[in-house]
C-alpha cells in the first residue's frame, strides 16, 4: 500500500485510514472522488442506471429533469464501511415547464470527508425535449492534509423519441475541474441512456457511462409494480461489476426506499431513501 500522497508536487504522509481506504476503492478502476457517493435508493436498486428515467428523484441524476413539490433524503453505507458512508438531501418543483432543485450531499468522517452543493434548472424548450444545467460546489477533507475543493457543472437533456420511448444525456465536468491542493481530478464525461416503458407496470432503463481515460460502462435494470403501493427492481451493472435489488414502497405522499448493491470483491451496499411528494 502507498504510504504518500502527492499534493502540488510535495510528498505527504498518509495514516493508516487513507490506506485502508485506498485498499478498498483500488479495484474499483478509475473512481476519482465523488464517484462512489449515490445520490438516489431508487437509481442504486437498478444498478445506478436512469438517466432518462421519469420519476420524482430523477433529477439527482439528470438536471434536466425535476419534480413538482418534491423532498428526498438518501443514505448509505458502501461495502459495510462506516467511513465510507454517505447521507444526502434535495428538493426539487417544477412549474409550467420550468424546473429547479437542490441537494446537499456528505460522505465520509472526520478522516476523510467530502461535501457536495449541488443547484440545478431545467427548461422545456418543446413538448419532448427539456434541457438541464446543473452547478456543483465540492469540497474534501482530509486529516492533517490541505482542503481542496472546487466548482464545476453539468449538462443534461431529456426527451421522448416516440410513444414509451424515452431518451437522457448528461456531459459531466466538461471543463475537467480539479480539485485545489490536489491531482485528483473530478468526475468527467458523458452519460446517456434510453428509458423503455415494457407495459403498463414495467420500465426498463439501458445507461452507458464513457468517463475520460476509462473503458465504457454499461448499467442496465428494470423497475415493476407488482402492487399498487409496492415497486420492485433489480439491475446489473458492468465495469465494474456489480449486481443490484431494491423496493419502493408508497403509501399516500410518502415513499420508503431501499437498495442493495453487491460487488463480487467488495461486498454488500446499502442504501435507504425516503421521499415525499407534496403535490
Amino acid at each position: 500500500m502507498p504510504e504518500s500522497i502527492r499534493i502540488e508536487g510535495r510528498i505527504v504522509k498518509t495514516g493508516a485510514w487513507l490506506a485502508l481506504v485506498g485498499l478498498f476503492l483500488a479495484p474499483l478502476a478509475g473512481q476519482a472522488a465523488f464517484e462512489r457517493v449515490a445520490l438516489n435508493a431508487t437509481a442504486a436498486g437498478r444498478a445506478n442506471a436512469g438517466i432518462a428515467m421519469s420519476e420524482p428523484a430523477a433529477f439527482l441524476m439528470n438536471p434536466a429533469q425535476a419534480g413538482a413539490y418534491f423532498i428526498t433524503a438518501n443514505w448509505s453505507e458502501p461495502y459495510g464501511l462506516k467511513e465510507l458512508g454517505s447521507k444526502s438531501v434535495g428538493a426539487s418543483h417544477r412549474s409550467e415547464g420550468v424546473g429547479g432543485s437542490v441537494t446537499a450531499l456528505q460522505m465520509g468522517d472526520q478522516a476523510y470527508l467530502e461535501q457536495e452543493l449541488r443547484a440545478s434548472g431545467s427548461v422545456r424548450v418543446r413538448q419532448d425535449l427539456d434541457l438541464g444545467l446543473a452547478f456543483s460546489w465540492r469540497r474534501v477533507e482530509i486529516e492533517t492534509l490541505p482542503d481542496g475543493d472546487a466548482l464545476s457543472f453539468e449538462l443534461g437533456v431529456r426527451g421522448q423519441m416516440q410513444e414509451g420511448v424515452r431518451f437522457g444525456a448528461v456531459w459531466r465536468n466538461p471543463t475537467k475541474a480539479r480539485l485545489a491542493n490536489y491531482e485528483d481530478r473530478l468526475p468527467d464525461g458523458l452519460c446517456a441512456g434510453l428509458s423503455i416503458d415494457a407495459d403498463a407496470r414495467t420500465v426498463v432503463a439501458l445507461d452507458a457511462v464513457q468517463e475520460s481515460g476509462y473503458p465504457l460502462e454499461l448499467r442496465s435494470g428494470v423497475d415493476v409494480q407488482v402492487l399498487k403501493p409496492l415497486t420492485v427492481r433489480g439491475g446489473v451493472q458492468f465495469n465494474p461489476g456489480q449486481y443490484a435489488l431494491g423496493f419502493t414502497i408508497r403509501q399516500s405522499v410518502v415513499r420508503v426506499n431501499y437498495a442493495l448493491q453487491w460487488h463480487r470483491m467488495l461486498g454488500a451496499s446499502h442504501f435507504v431513501g425516503l421521499s415525499f411528494t407534496l403535490r
